[in-house]
């Protein structure tokens, strides 16, 4: 079952459940119009009033962070949750704010299983992220406008992810703060390169590195131990590409 914030009169409906999986987030995009009342609501507020309401029934409540919290960073280490939760760098933005926010009430009172994300991709995403705009510009033979793509960012395959949460939730978990796995590591350059051969057709790829990217140069995180000691098998990006045309 799927709820929408605004649909929800009454947390006991809730109860029902063996678990509960938020993931509501608002203000994601850099030019959302979303206040920070509404941010802020969707975020924090609710979550921690939910998280409250269901801490002494059985059931467990799923929550979910960014790797963006780590903030402005060029360090290539691959930061632990702690580090995550104290770090002082800089970063923009009310949706880094309140997810941070909400990660750090996570880690003092143990309220829910948290897992902070790297980049997810998949076929469904929105279009106006990378990989899909990247896809339907050269597919139309449309010029793509990026940055340098200097940065470097991790990635795994949203059905990759799901199935890793759902093996490591079948297992006995206490409501902590946890890195999620993640299957690749990138230079955002090296993702639009790979995709323009995809393509093989250099006539369609007419890139203009017009913007800058000197913010959150690197954003790495540990896989916590409790996916380490699976093994997983991951699907590779490149393999993968297909999935957006289908």
């Amino acid at each position: 079952m799927e709820y929408t914030i605004s649909s929800i009169s009454d947390l006991s409906c809730f109860k029902e459940y063996d678990f509960v999986f938020y993931c509501a987030a608002c203000g994601v995009q850099s030019k959302s119009n979303t206040n920070i009342i509404e941010i802020t609501e969707v975020n924090l507020l609710f979550p921690i009033r939910l998280s409250s309401f269901l801490r002494n029934t059985k059931v467990r409540l799923v929550t979910f962070g960014s790797y963006f919290e780590i903030g402005d960073s060029d360090s290539n280490k691959e930061w632990i949750e702690e580090e995550i939760i104290y770090s002082r760098n800089s970063f923009t933005g009310n949706y880094i704010l309140t997810k941070k926010a909400f990660s750090y009430f996570n880690y003092i009172s143990k309220s829910t299983i948290h897992f902070i994300l790297p980049t997810i991709y998949g076929e469904y995403e929105d279009e106006n992220r990378i990989i899909p705009y990247l896809i339907n510009n050269l597919k139309n033979g449309l010029e793509v406008h990026v940055s340098k793509g200097e940065q470097i960012r991790q990635y795994i395959y949203v059905n990759d992810l799901i199935f890793c949460l759902w093996s490591v939730l079948n297992e006995p978990i206490e409501n902590n703060v946890y890195n999620a796995p993640y299957a690749e590591t990138f230079k955002i350059k090296d993702i639009i390169y790979m995709i323009a051969c995809h393509f093989r057709s250099k006539q369609l790829v007419k890139i203009k590195g017009e913007f800058k990217d000197n913010s959150m140069k690197i954003l790495k995180i540990k896989s916590s131990e409790i996916f380490l000691k699976h093994n997983f098998n991951f699907i590779k990006l490149n393999d993968n590409l297909d999935v957006y045309f289908n």
